[in-house]
């Protein structure tokens, strides 16, 4: 991979890798301490158990400062392979106009990108202004989008890995990012492993205020009722409100990487020199 590094694209994702198995190893750690325990109890006017969350430590504010260089990391590699893309094409130097205005547009209307176009990436050859239009979110070209938000069933552009990294950067990335549950992975009773099947999941939420996750009745077998052991999968979530709320912050993270370097650089990378 030497030759690669004489780009600054190359560098910026291996720059937000590093950030992103930082977060990753912090996070395990954090989740090593037990910042939170699972509380089941009795509903007897229902006749079921309820089971919740107790957050006793929400994660540190230094999450948030290693999820923005992150993001930062990944929309700057798209910037710096559009200035490399401008460069292939005018040579060096580039104006200072072309300089300063170079970009990687990312929009959901075609009618904004359009507009924009030539002041973000008019210096670029037409077969590449061609490929980065045809990787503009409003094509709804997605295989990453998510299973778990709402908003992607209504708007299929706001999972779009590309408008989902341009929102993210844009807003305060050093959020306090919240403790999640997604679901259990898996439960365990009377000493033997087993699928456990409850009613449809809910969209992942960050858990607050020891809210209920879901219920269940009590369960049989032939002869006694047996106890229940949960397993749950925990991580850190994205906080307030769309693109991201309630979603994982590692697998988001490695989602915009893995879109980026799949399907963008490899579209992009046979116009630089």
């Amino acid at each position: 991979m030497s030759d690669s590094k004489i780009y600054n694209h190359d560098l910026k994702l291996d720059r937000a890798l590093q950030h992103f198995h930082a977060l990753e190893a912090e996070v395990k750690r954090w989740l090593g301490q037990q910042p939170y325990n699972v509380m089941i109890e009795f509903d007897p006017h229902r006749v079921e158990n309820s089971v919740s969350i107790n957050v006793r430590e929400q994660p540190p504010p230094e999450f948030g400062l290693i999820i923005g260089d992150c993001l930062h990391n990944l929309r700057s590699a798209l910037d710096s392979l559009a200035y490399d893309l401008a460069r292939a094409c005018k040579g060096e130097p580039l104006p200072d106009d072309i300089a300063k205005t170079s970009e990687f547009p990312i929009f959901i209307d075609p009618a904004k990108f359009a507009e924009q176009r030539e002041r973000k990436i008019g210096a670029t050859a037409p077969d590449v202004q061609a490929v980065i239009e045809e990787l503009q979110p409003y094509h709804g070209r997605n295989n990453f989008a998510s299973l778990t938000s709402l908003i992607a069933r209504h708007r299929p552009y706001a999972h779009h890995p590309l408008w989902l990294l341009h929102e993210l950067s844009r807003r305060d990335k050093h959020r306090l990012p919240n403790l999640t549950l997604f679901a259990p992975l898996q439960v365990i009773y009377g000493g033997h492993n087993a699928s456990f099947t409850f009613p449809e999941p809910r969209d992942a939420t960050s858990v607050k205020d020891s809210a209920e996750l879901f219920s269940y009745g009590p369960l049989h077998t032939d002869s006694d009722e047996l106890e229940v052991e949960f397993y749950f999968d925990c991580g850190i979530a994205f906080e307030e409100g769309p693109p991201a709320y309630g979603e994982s912050v590692l697998l988001v993270l490695a989602r915009l990487r893995t879109y980026i370097i799949s399907e963008v650089v490899p579209r992009l990378r046979p116009f630089l020199p």
